[in-house]
Protein backbone atom coordinates (compact mmCIF):
# COMPACT_ATOMS: atom_id res chain seq x y z
CA UNK A 1 0.00 0.00 0.00
CA UNK A 2 1.21 3.52 -0.65
CA UNK A 3 0.03 7.11 -0.21
CA UNK A 4 -2.59 6.23 2.41
CA UNK A 5 -4.19 8.20 5.20
CA UNK A 6 -5.45 6.76 8.50
CA UNK A 7 -7.10 9.46 10.61
CA UNK A 8 -9.78 10.29 13.17
CA UNK A 9 -10.45 6.74 14.34
CA UNK A 10 -11.48 5.53 17.78
CA UNK A 11 -9.99 2.05 18.29
CA UNK A 12 -10.56 0.00 21.45
CA UNK A 13 -9.39 -3.49 22.29
CA UNK A 14 -8.47 -5.69 19.34
CA UNK A 15 -6.47 -8.85 20.02
CA UNK A 16 -3.25 -7.79 18.27
CA UNK A 17 -2.79 -4.10 17.35
CA UNK A 18 -4.74 -0.88 17.09
CA UNK A 19 -3.16 0.14 13.76
CA UNK A 20 -0.69 -2.10 11.97
CA UNK A 21 1.46 -1.16 8.97
CA UNK A 22 3.41 -3.74 6.93
CA UNK A 23 4.99 -3.16 3.50
CA UNK A 24 3.51 0.33 3.45
CA UNK A 25 4.99 3.44 1.83
CA UNK A 26 4.11 7.10 2.39
CA UNK A 27 1.31 6.43 4.90
CA UNK A 28 0.13 9.18 7.25
CA UNK A 29 -1.39 8.15 10.59
CA UNK A 30 -2.94 11.28 12.14
CA UNK A 31 -5.30 12.04 15.05
CA UNK A 32 -6.36 8.56 16.16
CA UNK A 33 -7.42 7.58 19.68
CA UNK A 34 -6.37 4.04 20.60
CA UNK A 35 -6.94 2.02 23.78
CA UNK A 36 -4.88 -1.15 24.16
CA UNK A 37 -5.63 -3.76 26.81
CA UNK A 38 -2.73 -5.17 28.82
CA UNK A 39 -2.24 -7.99 26.30
CA UNK A 40 0.08 -6.65 23.58
CA UNK A 41 -0.12 -3.30 25.38
CA UNK A 42 2.83 -1.74 23.55
CA UNK A 43 1.26 -2.34 20.14
CA UNK A 44 -1.15 0.58 19.86
CA UNK A 45 0.50 1.30 16.52
CA UNK A 46 2.92 -1.22 15.03
CA UNK A 47 5.32 -0.24 12.25
CA UNK A 48 6.12 -3.49 10.46
CA UNK A 49 8.78 -4.57 8.00
CA UNK A 50 9.29 -2.61 4.79
CA UNK A 51 7.23 0.36 6.00
CA UNK A 52 8.96 3.52 4.76
CA UNK A 53 8.40 7.28 4.47
CA UNK A 54 5.55 7.11 6.97
CA UNK A 55 4.47 9.86 9.36
CA UNK A 56 2.69 9.16 12.66
CA UNK A 57 1.52 12.29 14.49
CA UNK A 58 -1.10 13.65 16.86
CA UNK A 59 -2.28 10.26 18.12
CA UNK A 60 -3.55 9.57 21.63
CA UNK A 61 -2.54 6.01 22.54
CA UNK A 62 -3.12 4.11 25.78
CA UNK A 63 -0.28 1.79 24.89
CA UNK A 64 2.76 2.31 22.73
CA UNK A 65 4.08 2.71 19.23
CA UNK A 66 6.18 -0.31 18.35
CA UNK A 67 8.71 -0.66 15.55
CA UNK A 68 8.82 -4.18 14.13
CA UNK A 69 11.35 -3.50 11.39
CA UNK A 70 9.73 -0.52 9.68
CA UNK A 71 10.69 3.14 9.60
CA UNK A 72 8.44 6.12 10.41
CA UNK A 73 8.73 9.71 11.55
CA UNK A 74 7.00 9.96 14.95
CA UNK A 75 6.05 13.29 16.49
CA UNK A 76 3.49 14.90 18.76
CA UNK A 77 1.94 11.63 19.97
CA UNK A 78 0.79 11.05 23.55
CA UNK A 79 1.44 7.42 24.55
CA UNK A 80 1.69 5.41 27.76
CA UNK A 81 -0.61 4.39 30.59
CA UNK A 82 -3.51 6.81 30.18
CA UNK A 83 -5.65 5.40 32.98
CA UNK A 84 -8.61 7.63 33.83
CA UNK A 85 -8.43 9.53 30.53
CA UNK A 86 -11.51 7.82 29.03
CA UNK A 87 -15.06 7.19 30.27
CA UNK A 88 -15.25 3.41 29.77
CA UNK A 89 -12.50 2.14 27.47
CA UNK A 90 -13.25 -1.55 28.10
CA UNK A 91 -16.62 -1.10 26.37
CA UNK A 92 -15.19 1.18 23.66
CA UNK A 93 -16.38 4.51 25.13
CA UNK A 94 -13.31 6.63 24.44
CA UNK A 95 -14.90 9.94 25.40
CA UNK A 96 -12.32 11.98 27.30
CA UNK A 97 -12.85 12.61 30.99
CA UNK A 98 -11.80 15.91 32.54
CA UNK A 99 -8.58 14.16 33.65
CA UNK A 100 -7.75 13.20 30.05
CA UNK A 101 -8.88 16.43 28.44
CA UNK A 102 -6.13 18.67 29.75
CA UNK A 103 -3.15 16.70 28.42
CA UNK A 104 -4.91 15.64 25.22
CA UNK A 105 -6.61 18.86 24.19
CA UNK A 106 -4.28 21.52 25.58
CA UNK A 107 -1.01 19.89 24.60
CA UNK A 108 0.68 21.99 21.95
CA UNK A 109 1.36 20.01 18.81
CA UNK A 110 2.81 20.94 15.49
CA UNK A 111 0.27 21.60 12.79
CA UNK A 112 -0.14 19.12 9.98
CA UNK A 113 -2.59 19.61 7.11
CA UNK A 114 -5.26 17.31 5.72
CA UNK A 115 -3.61 17.60 2.30
CA UNK A 116 -6.78 17.28 0.27
CA UNK A 117 -7.95 13.98 1.78
CA UNK A 118 -10.99 13.27 3.93
CA UNK A 119 -9.13 14.07 7.14
CA UNK A 120 -9.65 17.34 8.98
CA UNK A 121 -6.83 19.84 9.09
CA UNK A 122 -5.09 19.78 12.45
CA UNK A 123 -3.56 22.72 14.26
CA UNK A 124 -1.85 23.06 17.62
CA UNK A 125 -5.16 24.26 19.09
CA UNK A 126 -6.91 20.98 18.17
CA UNK A 127 -4.94 18.86 20.62
CA UNK A 128 -4.48 15.15 19.93
CA UNK A 129 -6.48 12.07 18.99
CA UNK A 130 -9.79 11.68 17.23
CA UNK A 131 -12.52 13.96 18.51
CA UNK A 132 -15.96 15.36 17.82
CA UNK A 133 -16.54 19.10 18.06
CA UNK A 134 -18.81 20.04 20.93
CA UNK A 135 -18.27 16.96 23.08
CA UNK A 136 -19.03 17.21 26.78
CA UNK A 137 -16.29 16.44 29.30
CA UNK A 138 -17.24 13.85 31.89
CA UNK A 139 -15.71 13.47 35.36
CA UNK A 140 -13.07 10.76 35.80
CA UNK A 141 -14.40 7.40 37.01
CA UNK A 142 -14.33 6.87 40.79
Amino acid sequence: MSDGLICNNFIAGEPDCGIELWYADRIRVFSNTIWRPERNWNQGIRIGASTTQTEIAGNLVHGGIDSAGGDAQLHDNLTGHLDGYFVDPASGKLVLTSLGAMPALSRGTAAFPARGRSCRAVTAADGMGAFAIGFRLLPPPP
